[in-house]
């Protein structure tokens, strides 16, 4: 179809060559009439309605009634007649409107634009209410200003979101989504004075985005807010359990084995770390029926041994002195910077600390004995060289 431009062109030319050249018969074209046929053109489409549509078909009729032979005449009339400069106006294009059913409802495409993936409502959620929680606590805060502490706050527990995408069990998405967040988040802010308090604001922020989060997955309709609150207050006392685990541990070595090098205490850490989770299992599978005093015996005097020995195969097990020992595990078992805290499992806390600390000596020097006993330490032998 000839654009619209094309015909201003044809009619500027047509009002030039009456001007101009006085062609006879045509008919002077007035400025009004040129500026009546652009904008005729240059109006915007719009459908015919029922009533132009049947008008058109009705002239339609009418000119194929009265003339049957339309081209033929026009073929001998071109014939005869000079041609003249009238540009032919072309027939307008009309088609029926479409039905109102038929178009889509502009609100329900504007739903379908508008509706954001769970990690996106879930990042909503902790823009909205993270820097409202952080005000408990800014104040204890001596080195980040409090724009500084939101954004480090959303770094944190933004960076599970991408981690949980996709359909599976809501346990499974909020479990991983709460572990990645909170891991980072008290790797970076376990030495500030505000961390032990910051669980009392964090939590209700951290179950409303897993709440958003969950939305897509398989087995969400099984899921209750309380539930999740209930996970969220499982998996941060975990992490709490972990961070007071690794200070303990950290500390107490640093106490009894303070003037050995960095490599040997790290070993230590490191013995203590691997051996105190499987400790932790057999005692749970002996399933003993003594009180609580007494399993807190039978986990110091498992502890004891497993971790020394492997700790003997690691350093030289010289300096695993009786008195390092008995004041390596008593820190341990009592750390002095929280009076609750134990590296006991969490059940056997319930009745308080050990008045005395006499079975942890006696553990210690039996220990000893037997490695004396047997003529070798745990530390292997290395093997003799080829001749």
């Amino acid at each position: 179809m000839t654009h619209p431009k094309c015909f201003f062109l044809l009619f500027d030319l047509r009002l030039v060559w009456q001007r101009i050249f006085q062609v006879p018969g045509a008919e002077p074209v007035g400025l009004t009439e040129l500026g009546q046929k652009r904008q005729e053109l240059t109006q915007p489409y719009r459908p015919a309605s029922e009533d132009e549509m049947e008008e058109f078909q009705e002239s339609e009729d009418e000119d194929a009634v009265d003339d049957p032979h339309p081209d033929a005449e026009e073929d001998a009339d071109e014939e005869d007649e000079p041609p003249t400069c009238n540009p032919v106006r072309p027939v307008p294009r009309l088609r029926p409107a479409r039905p109102h059913a038929e178009r889509a409802e502009p609100a329900l495409r504007s739903e379908r634009k508008e509706r954001k993936l769970p990690s996106q409502m879930a990042s909503s959620v902790l823009y909205n209410e993270v820097p409202g929680a952080v005000e408990a606590f800014v104040e204890l805060e001596v080195t980040w200003s409090k724009s500084e502490l939101s954004k480090r706050m959303l770094k944190y527990f933004t960076g599970g979101l991408t981690a949980t995408e996709g359909k599976g069990s809501w346990a499974i998405a909020a479990r991983k989504f709460l572990e990645k967040g909170l891991r980072s988040f008290s790797n970076a802010c376990k030495g500030r004075k505000w961390f032990a308090r910051a669980g009392v604001v964090l939590k209700p922020v951290l179950a409303k985005a897993a709440w958003e989060l969950i939305q897509d997955c398989d087995n969400v309709s099984e899921c209750s807010i309380h539930a999740l609150e209930h996970l969220v207050d499982e998996v941060y006392m975990e992490m709490t359990e972990y961070q007071n685990f690794e200070v303990a541990v950290h500390k107490a070595v640093l106490h009894s084995f303070g003037d050995q090098c960095e490599e040997v205490q790290q070993k230590l850490m490191t013995a203590l770390h691997r051996t105190h989770e499987g400790v932790q299992k057999e005692l749970e599978q002996a399933n003993n029926q003594a009180d609580i005093f007494a399993k807190v015996e039978a986990f110091a005097e498992l502890w004891v041994n497993k971790s020394m020995e492997r700790a003997a195969v690691m350093v030289n097990p010289e300096i695993l002195t009786e008195t390092a020992i008995v004041e390596l595990f008593k820190l341990l078992l009592a750390p002095e910077f929280s009076d609750t805290y134990s590296c006991v499992p969490p059940e056997l806390r319930e009745g308080g600390r050990p008045k005395s600390w006499r079975f942890l000596r006696l553990y210690v020097r039996e220990m000893l004995e037997r490695w004396d006993d047997r003529g070798e330490s745990p530390r292997p032998r290395k093997r003799p060289m080829p001749v």
